[in-house]
């Protein structure tokens, strides 16, 4: 991967750029269901006093979410 040069010498947004942050939030956007549900393992595991099957159930269940998202139309 290379450096992405995101606006002119005055720091200005051009055409081209709009397209490739709309990329990048739409990136940010489908990584959301893993991030919480992995956040809610952890916090269950803490409580449970078992952290490990916290992480695996975040992980697990982050990902059926996105799993679940990506087949919607």
């Amino acid at each position: 991967m290379g450096i992405r040069h995101t606006g002119n010498e005055n720091g200005e947004k051009t055409m081209n750029n709009e397209n490739s942050e709309k990329e990048k939030n739409d990136r940010k956007k489908e990584n959301n269901y893993l991030a919480i549900a992995l956040s809610l393992g952890v916090v269950f595991g803490i409580l449970a006093d078992n952290l490990a099957l916290g992480l695996a159930l975040g992980v697990a269940i982050g990902c059926l979410l996105d799993i679940r998202k990506e087949k919607k139309p």
